[in-house]
């Protein structure tokens, strides 16, 4: 995380890093970094076959964040290959979450 300049040393204090912009510069690139690694996973079990030979068939894999509301469509259909989330599309329509 060092090299993504997504690193801290300091002591933890909560107060500084709700108020510290560079801190919450940092915060904000690590989760999209981690967002990325998370996707970048998924799509990795699928390509390689995983999926689908542990479990038997091709499965989506719902990638969810709960501090993130909304963003879990987004990111579940770029983590799985193309028509796998039509079902849980339908299910987010229906909920009123898309």
């Amino acid at each position: 995380m060092r090299s993504l300049g997504a690193w801290y040393d300091g002591e933890f204090d909560l107060d500084r890093v709700l108020e510290d912009e560079d801190v919450a510069a940092r915060a904000e690139l690590l989760r999209a970094h981690f967002c990325d690694a998370v996707i970048d996973l998924a799509r990795h079990l699928h390509a390689d076959g995983v999926i689908e030979r542990v479990l038997g068939r091709p499965l989506p894999v719902v990638v969810f964040d709960m501090a993130r509301p909304g963003w879990e469509a987004h990111a579940t259909e770029a983590a799985n290959p193309p028509g796998l989330t039509a079902g849980f599309r339908a299910w987010l329509r229906a909920a009123g979450e898309i």
